[in-house]
């Protein structure tokens, strides 16, 4: 978050070992602006330049070894604002704003192209638009929505298609919790469904392992949305089918996630309270090693993985 807070790379694009978590909430539950960097060869972090406006449930894009923090709220105010960082000058710059302000969407970047999906606007209302914004051009155009309307989905791109797994929808059988798998092909603006996610949840974090997207953590808990699970599902996405796998160590929702190289990464999120705990999964093995904490324990950050130093 993707998550809605998972990292989201050009298709192609060759993996560092440098890890961004910006924005988020706190301990205190702050909206805050941090950014900071985790060296995952070094298996330590640094403080790097903070983001202008500060968020929560914003979505980070990647393009170019450039970061794209988009939309988000601070507890009263949906932004559309779309800010770049370049992590060479370590410097931001403001950027051609969303056309519709939201929180907890999903930002993916393809082929020059980032496609801004779902979220949630005023009084809690789930959306299903789907903006391409133009790096280069910087302007935004609509495209065909998302079947579901969502929040707090998760999100990930695996040959050229965008998946969209989970999330909090419209009430239905009792639960807000979706198990909705629905791919987007940008080249033909289209929508399918695929076999569900076997546990409906939101607030999940993911990644891409050799063809096999991640849904790891959130929530689903009908009373307390803050009550974090262990769950960890493999979508194969060449069989359309699912498996379970080794559990997160811990119980978690709003947590962020990035792959580097062939390890998925965990940052944080809410546990009884923001931690800063820090985990990475190893899918040969199917076991989990604990890492370096975060300087900045955190909930409903970004994630996102640069070229940079």
């Amino acid at each position: 978050m993707h998550t809605f807070n998972s990292v989201y790379l050009e298709e192609g694009q060759v993996f560092s070992s440098k890890i961004h978590i910006i924005g988020g909430l706190n301990h205190e539950h702050q909206t805050n602006a941090a950014n900071e960097v985790y060296d995952a060869a070094n298996n330590n972090w640094r403080t790097a330049k903070p983001m202008p406006t500060p968020r929560q449930a914003l979505s980070i894009a990647a393009h170019g070894g450039i970061l794209f923090g988009i939309g988000g709220w601070n507890g009263e105010i949906f932004f559309g604002t779309n800010e770049s960082y370049d992590p060479v000058t370590d410097t931001w710059e403001k950027r051609n704003t969303m056309p519709q302000p939201r929180e907890g969407l999903s930002c993916i970047s393809h082929d020059a192209t980032i496609y801004a999906i779902g979220g949630v606007i005023a009084n809690h209302f789930r959306v299903a638009t789907n903006h391409a914004y133009n790096i280069s051009e910087d302007i935004w155009s609509e495209r065909t929505p998302m079947p579901t309307p969502r929040v707090l989905f998760s999100t990930s791109i695996c040959n050229g298609i965008v998946y969209t797994i989970g999330g909090s929808g419209k009430l239905q059988n009792g639960s807000w919790y979706t198990d909705a798998n629905e791919a987007y092909d940008p080249e033909s603006d289209s929508w399918s469904s695929r076999t569900p996610m076997p546990t409906p949840r939101y607030g999940a974090a993911c990644g891409l392992i050799d063809g096999k997207i991640h849904v790891i953590g959130g929530s689903n808990h009908p009373f307390r949305p803050y009550c974090g699970l262990k769950v960890h599902e493999a979508y194969d996405v060449a069989r359309d089918t699912w498996i379970s796998r080794s559990p997160l160590p811990y119980p978690g929702v709003f947590l962020a996630a990035c792959v580097a190289g062939d390890r998925l990464l965990t940052f944080g999120g809410y546990s009884d309270g923001a931690v800063d705990f820090v985990h990475a999964y190893d899918s040969s093995r199917d076991s989990w090693t604990a890492l370096a904490p975060m300087p900045t324990a955190r909930y409903v950050a970004g994630a996102a993985l640069t070229a940079g130093p």
